[in-house]
């Protein structure tokens, strides 16, 4: 069973908060593509590409938090769970 995630930052302003989650949907589609599902069709005939086969909610807290949370997760990936991050200097530009 895989069950999933999103921790994010809760100071960051809106578009941040997107661009973060953005950045880690698409690291963890790299990573797991068995989690991109089949193209779907709506009721009125419109396709819609590679829909998440699972559950993602989106989850914040602050720096401490999301800090005490990367010690714990990094002492369980030995038994399997994976951890994708994102530091601030992937907000700073080029």
């Amino acid at each position: 069973m895989t069950r999933c995630a999103f921790v994010i930052d809760q100071t960051l302003p809106r578009g941040l908060i997107a661009n973060a989650a953005a950045i880690l949907a698409m690291t963890l589609g790299k990573e797991r593509p068995d989690l991109i599902g089949h193209a779907v069709h709506d009721a009125d005939g419109n396709c819609h590409q590679g829909i998440t086969t699972i559950v993602m909610p989106m989850l914040m807290s602050d720096a401490g938090g999301l800090m005490e949370l990367r010690i714990r997760a990094a002492a369980q990936e030995a038994s399997g769970l994976g951890m994708i991050g994102r530091n601030g200097a992937a907000r700073q530009e080029l």
